[in-house]
């Protein structure tokens, strides 16, 4: 069924949106920009400076190129062995061996940007930890990070839309055609998108309802995003 129309104070075309700009959507926006697509990305921090992934030590990586180039590197069904069998074979398989798979490719792309790492696999050892095999720990933490990944963006040519929040995502007899935010003026925005909508937003750091039902403890302390609290996966359903 077709939605009625709602009035709003913007309408936006684009190929693709994202909803969330943080590490996993700004990889798909980037990427897709770079296959050729015109992107739309949103999120409700006013700029990567609140983005949880400025402030995190190190990313795992399986697979980058320049790990390849290393005789003892980790490879991607060794990785999948590791997360499943430390979390006793309850972690999403297919999720998990995706997720991995695709690690590799992120950290790539974000090397090419620009974005420096010291590595911790040159010397590894067949035996050593996976950590020692895969990390990527980040040169530059906080604002300096954060301008790195704002380069990238801007030089991808995704449009950003930053202090705005996704409120509801369009469809046409059951096809996704776009979504509709809310600026922090209140001011509403229409993004019509032929392609599609990416939704990168599925953390919940902040909610404690869903840490205590999906974790079992009462409570995680993340990092700088406060807006991590689960709207992202709400939104989905």
């Amino acid at each position: 069924m077709k939605e009625m129309n709602q009035k709003v104070d913007e309408v936006l075309n684009c190929d693709v949106v994202t909803v969330g700009i943080g590490a996993a959507g700004m990889t798909a926006a980037v990427k897709a920009a770079k296959d050729g697509a015109k992107v739309v990305g949103i999120d409700r921090a006013q700029d990567f400076t609140e983005m949880n992934n400025v402030y995190s030590t190190a990313a795992l990586a399986v697979e980058t190129e320049d790990e390849k180039k290393y005789p003892n590197y980790m490879t991607v069904g060794e990785a999948f062995r590791y997360v499943w069998e430390k979390n006793n074979y309850q972690a999403n398989g297919r999720f998990t061996l995706n997720a991995l798979r695709a690690t590799g490719k992120a950290i790539d792309l974000l090397k090419d940007g620009g974005v420096t790492f010291i590595p911790t696999y040159t010397d590894a050892k067949p035996g050593d930890d996976i950590t020692k095999r895969t990390g990527n720990i980040y040169k530059e933490s906080g604002p300096k990070r954060a301008a790195q990944f704002q380069k990238i963006v801007d030089q991808a040519g995704v449009k950003q839309l930053w202090s705005t929040k996704v409120i509801k995502i369009l469809n046409n007899d059951h096809e996704v055609t776009g979504v509709i935010a809310q600026k922090e003026d209140g001011k509403l925005v229409q993004v019509n998108a032929k392609g599609g909508v990416i939704i990168c937003g599925g953390g919940f750091l902040h909610n404690d309802q869903m840490i205590q039902r999906y974790y079992g403890i009462p409570k995680v302390y993340g990092y700088a995003n406060a807006f991590v609290d689960g709207s992202g996966i709400k939104l989905a359903q």
